[in-house]
């Protein structure tokens, strides 16, 4: 795919609102999205929502996180999830026992649900 559009907003529910603002006058419009944050996302689906377009339809949406919060909006998030657990107790045993040497690397988990339209 050719890149498209970034818009950048604070990552929070009111700059994902923002952001799906912004998408929703482009032209062309685009028919999918991929959003940094969960939170982010659900303020784009509420802003697709509000401008009469149905997800994924007529835009599809993609966020990264993997947060509870994905799984209960609707239409529930398609995600990229992280181990967030797994994340948190290294860094807090780097905290404590110093840096392991090489950076970790954390597998991602692609999680499909209703929005990206698979």
């Amino acid at each position: 795919l050719s890149e498209g559009p970034v818009v950048k907003v604070r990552f929070s529910r009111a700059g994902g609102y923002a952001a799906g603002l912004e998408l929703v006058g482009m032209a062309p419009r685009p028919t999918a999205v991929f959003v940094s944050s969960d939170l982010q996302a659900v303020g784009v689906l509420r802003a697709l929502r509000e401008a009469g377009l149905r997800v994924p339809e007529d835009m599809a949406v993609v966020a990264f996180d993997g947060t509870a919060e994905s799984e209960w909006c609707w239409p529930p998030l398609t995600v990229v999830r992280q181990p967030l657990e797994r994340m948190a107790e290294e860094v807090v045993r780097q905290l404590i026992e110093g840096p392991a040497g090489s950076p970790a690397a954390y597998p991602a988990e692609l999680v499909i649900r209703r929005s990206c339209g698979c």
